[in-house]
């Protein structure tokens, strides 16, 4: 059988196999199209609990999720505090117990280029194994640790959520500016520091150009001097980059950013301004050095295209596809200066913006939503087809980039279903008495743990607090612990939603059953469920705390219907990883790999490292439970 020497492994975040054949027919994915007809092509499993955090893990250790131990975005470790207070980022590179197929590779000498690739951060890599650009964030909503600041969105209306408030004033005390101080309006920006933490204060001049008959204009200053301006924007306009160390003390790294002012009414009574994450410039790479290259080649990376500032109203349709569109260019650049000019044999990469996307339009197109309307159709397309787009013009750049002698797999984590309701599980455990909480003093609800028995966190696991295990358990072990997992699986499997007719829990059991699907352990629940296609849980947190952290609402129904442009209407977490459209796509491409095959039956993702491992001629990743695809073997072409 032919070895590749070369392997480059492209991950598409979310991708679903019905929406890439869509695309594919259209034309908008012709990438991916000529992948599939030089490769293999089938649809995939994904691990349980079907998301980010932990099918990435388990797509490039082979290893099912209580084996890498990244079973979420807020992992619990045994022994300490149930999730409520404690929890580690599930991220986190140290926290993954099993070994990659590129640290396995790394036995025989082959070296590695990591690109933005979720858990990877902290580095790993070692000394002489390769090289590393990003993973610290730009996938799954996560804001980067890194950052000197985070995006905000400065305004004056008080319905946009967790923006920055500005107050236009008339304008005083300025120098060197295009109008008479008396003409303006001046107001100040107000930004919240990251890791240095503390607040910066830029200045706004708002006023009337030659051209306008109201407030057209923004300025943006480092002080009220012209002089020191940073940007002049125009409504529905980017600012350049901009570039420098902002802090008057000049203690802050190098970073860059840009405007965009979404929103300036004549008048100024509506005014919304876009800021961007300043990601830095350096402290991103290993080796080190690697971060100016790259600077100097492509700019400040337009790390975060999460899907929050189109959530929280900071940002209209067109900006977040520019956004996607910007990121996904930074990549090719990158990608395609990395791949020529450091030495690899394995490449490694993601690209996460169909995910983000699709958590938001897909209710938009899928006329079973509670709250679908027609009008919203060609924006809910529009809305999943540029990522789709964006994902592919990617994956050709690599394609173009290493070759047709390179092994190419391209792979997702998992799909996502329409999302029509949220459960909320824990207002179940409460109303029976197993769950008991009060307000802290933010006006959140929080267990009561001398009086809880159990609690339900993530999307699939009910924790009980058991004595002797928890550090404030008062459930009994033995007799008492298995007659109250009893008592939860019932309660579970008997929770209706009155406005479907139907019982959504599909599936709940002992954490002892749950093996099969590579759950074990302490760390995970003691009992173990799935939902339905069309249902999310309310306790399925993402990277921290939330007004509804314990799951408990004010309004204790077990039930609430989610709202189009208002609620995520697409996820993938708590459902069956085997449904039709949380299923996703992988392709093997390249010597050894059968041409223009489409699998019947869809293989796990447990399964795409050791097939990689075996097209590579290398060893298998140690804690590897999954199998060599023979069927996509070039030796195995008389398969019928």
């Amino acid at each position: 059988m032919t070895k590749a020497k070369k392997i480059a492994l492209v991950g598409l975040d979310g991708i679903v196999p019905e929406f890439a054949e869509k695309f594919m027919a259209e034309g908008a994915m012709p990438n991916l199209k000529k992948l599939k007809q030089r490769g293999f092509y089938t649809e995939s499993i994904p691990s349980l609990p079907a998301w980010t955090p932990g099918n990435w893990a388990t797509v490039v250790t082979g290893a099912q999720t209580s084996t890498h131990g990244i079973d979420g975005f807020e992992i619990h470790l045994p022994g300490e505090p149930l999730p409520f207070e404690v929890y580690h980022r599930g991220f986190d590179s140290d926290l993954r117990k099993a070994e990659t197929f590129w640290e396995a590779a790394a036995k025989q000498g082959r070296k590695t280029l990591l690109f933005k690739f979720p858990g990877t951060w902290p580095i790993r890599l070692k000394e002489g194994e390769g090289t590393q650009i990003g993973g610290a964030a730009g996938f799954a909503g996560l804001r980067s640790y890194l950052d000197v600041w985070h995006g905000h969105c400065f305004t004056n209306d008080p319905t946009v959520k967790r923006a920055s408030p500005v107050d236009p004033q008339p304008a005083q005390g300025w120098r060197n500016i295009p109008v008479p101080a008396g003409d303006a309006l001046e107001c100040q920006l107000n930004i919240e520091l990251n890791r240095h933490l503390g607040i910066l204060t830029f200045y706004a001049l708002i006023y009337r150009s030659d051209a306008g008959d109201g407030y057209d204009r923004m300025l943006v200053s480092r002080s009220k001097d012209g002089g020191e301006a940073l940007a002049t924007l125009q409504k529905g306009r980017w600012s350049d980059w901009i570039v420098g160390v902002f802090d008057e003390k000049q203690e802050l790294e190098e970073g860059g950013f840009r405007f965009k002012l979404i929103e300036l009414a004549p008048d100024a009574g509506q005014i919304k301004l876009f800021m961007t994450q300043n990601h830095p410039l350096a402290g991103f790479t290993s080796p080190d050095h690697i971060a100016q290259e790259i600077s100097e080649l492509a700019g400040p990376f337009p790390e975060h295209t999460s899907l929050w500032p189109s959530h929280l109203g900071w940002i209209d349709h067109e900006t977040w596809m520019e956004l996607i569109q910007d990121h996904t260019d930074w990549l090719i650049k990158v990608a395609r200066y990395a791949l020529d000019k450091y030495e690899w044999d394995i490449f490694v990469t993601q690209h996460h913006p169909i995910d983000y996307t699709q958590h938001v339009y897909t209710g938009a197109i899928t006329p079973s939503h509670p709250d679908y309307n027609e009008a919203d159709l060609e924006l809910g397309w529009e809305g999943i087809r540029i990522p789709y787009q964006c994902a592919d013009k990617y994956l050709g750049a690599i394609m173009d980039a290493v070759g047709e002698d390179v092994l190419v797999v391209m792979t997702g984590d998992h799909g996502t279903e329409v999302l029509s309701y949220l459960f909320w599980p824990n207002n179940l455990l409460e109303q029976t008495g197993l769950l008991k909480v009060r307000l802290n003093e933010k006006g959140e609800h929080e267990p009561i743990w001398s009086e809880t028995k159990a609690y339900a966190h993530g999307p699939n696991f009910v924790y009980v607090n058991l004595k002797g295990r928890e550090p404030e358990g008062i459930v009994e072990p033995g007799e008492e612990y298995e007659t109250l997992r009893d008592e939860i699986i019932k309660l579970l499997r008997s929770a209706k939603c009155e406005q479907m007719g139907i019982f959504p829990v599909c599936g709940a059991m002992k954490r002892e059953e749950a093996d099969y699907f590579g759950l074990y352990g302490d760390g995970v629940g003691d009992v173990i469920y799935m939902l339905a296609p069309g249902f999310d849980n309310g306790t399925a947190e993402r990277m921290g705390k939330s007004k509804y952290r314990a799951g408990v609402t004010e309004s204790r129904e077990l039930f609430t219907v989610t709202k189009q442009w208002h609620d995520l209407t697409g996820d993938h977490s708590p459902m069956p990883p085997f449904s039709e459209r949380n299923r996703t796509l992988t392709v093997f491409s390249g010597p050894g790999v059968r041409q223009n095959v489409v699998r019947r039956t869809p293989i796990r993702l447990i399964d795409v490292a050791p097939t990689i491992s075996h097209l590579i001629g290398a060893p298998y990743a140690a804690q590897t439970e999954g199998s060599v695809v023979l069927d996509s073997l070039e030796e195995m072409d008389t398969i019928e």
